[in-house]
């Protein structure tokens, strides 16, 4: 992989992507830990939450990759991991995924914090939309473990939607009419860097291959008290540590 000052920054228009950031080799292991610790028999799973707490070999593949000097040097701070998804769109799965923005976070605890509002009691924990400014803050990391295209359900974004906050949905159908929409096509092994409030959907997949992503969610923001990420996983020295244990 080149160098990762070479690619534009996810600021500038709401997403990027890495073609090269594992290699087969890796993908292939995250596949193995995956299929080991929480899919052995059924590929009818759609969601996986927490993931690294649930695949714990993961994040030590994720630890030695060049996933980590990449974020490094997007961050202007120390950063870490606030929310690990597997999302597994299996072949003849007909459902999509409409256009929204990704405006919810997840926390260990609930509290009567100013700007945090529309909580709700989760298996987790808590979700809630936090003001602007943490949202703005987080990278998005997808990590494609098989080559995603138009046929098995790539991501669809709007580029620089993500600079107006949170849309309503009258600002939303101005941004549609006047913002080209962008395929976003990524190999297995690569990456699509991407921030929360661009405006983004999925499509139906309509091919013979599966569509599985590792969806990590970074962050140099701590929540004001009493209120705690749901999950914390900091890489330090290449280690992965999980600096929360309410979260697991």
């Amino acid at each position: 992989m080149s160098n990762p000052a070479y690619f534009q920054h996810p600021d500038v228009d709401g997403y990027t992507i890495v073609k090269e950031c594992f290699s087969r080799e890796e993908i292939s292991r995250i596949l193995q830990v995956i299929q080991n610790s929480i899919m052995p028999t059924s590929s009818a799973v759609y969601a996986i939450r927490h993931l690294l707490a649930e695949a714990p070999g993961l994040a030590g593949i994720i630890a030695h990759s060049k996933l980590i000097p990449l974020l490094d040097s997007l961050f202007e701070a120390p950063w870490f991991i606030v929310k690990s998804i597997l999302f597994n769109k299996p072949v003849g799965v007909d459902w999509l995924v409409n256009r929204h923005q990704d405006a919810i976070i997840n926390t260990a605890t609930d509290g009567n914090v100013p700007g945090f509002t529309a909580w709700k009691k989760r298996p987790w924990g808590y979700s809630v939309q936090p003001p602007d400014f943490y949202l703005k803050d987080i990278i998005t990391v997808r990590i494609h473990l098989d080559d995603c295209n138009e046929n098995n359900g790539a991501l669809k974004v709007l580029p620089g939607s993500h600079i107006h906050g949170i849309l309503t949905t009258e600002k939303l159908r101005a941004i549609e009419q006047h913002t080209q929409e962008t395929l976003c096509g990524v190999p297995a092994g690569g990456v699509l860097l991407m921030k929360p409030l661009i405006v983004h959907a999925s499509a139906k997949n309509t091919s013979g291959h599966p569509r599985r992503v590792v969806h990590l969610e970074c962050t140099t923001q701590e929540l004001p008290a009493p209120l705690r990420w749901s999950e914390r996983i900091a890489f330090t020295a290449s280690h992965p540590r999980h600096t929360s244990s309410e979260a697991l």
